[in-house]
């Protein structure tokens, strides 16, 4: 449980023992990590990916805030962010691949993590 208080992605947030313990339960339940024995201690995994995570939290945030729509939330990232050259080649790239004909059966590829 150190390991994870003390992880860099905690973000520099003080955390109790317990809070952290009640977040990763609650991770645990929906799947989003695992936890195995090691030891007297147990290891804790991620069971999916930052990009999948990232989708899945927006889905339930248009499923919760814009009636189940994408769009809106597009829009408003799109309108209040700042972006450079290079991410707005990158949105240019996939439009052009969504306007191909086989684009609706293609894999999605990989982007840059968050």
């Amino acid at each position: 449980m150190r390991d994870v208080l003390d992880h860099p992605l905690a973000g520099g947030r003080d955390w109790a023992y317990t809070t952290a313990q009640t977040l990763l339960a609650r991770l645990i339940e929906k799947g989003f990590v695992s936890r195995e024995k090691d030891g007297r201690a147990f290891r804790f995994r991620p069971t999916v990916s930052r990009d999948e995570l990232v989708g899945a939290r927006l889905d339930d945030l248009a499923t919760r805030v814009c009636d189940g729509r994408s769009m809106p939330l597009l829009l408003n990232l799109v309108h209040s962010a700042s972006f450079s050259p290079a991410e707005i080649d990158r949105f240019r790239t996939l439009l052009d691949e969504l306007d191909q004909p086989d684009a609706a059966t293609a894999e999605p590829k990989e982007d840059e993590p968050c």
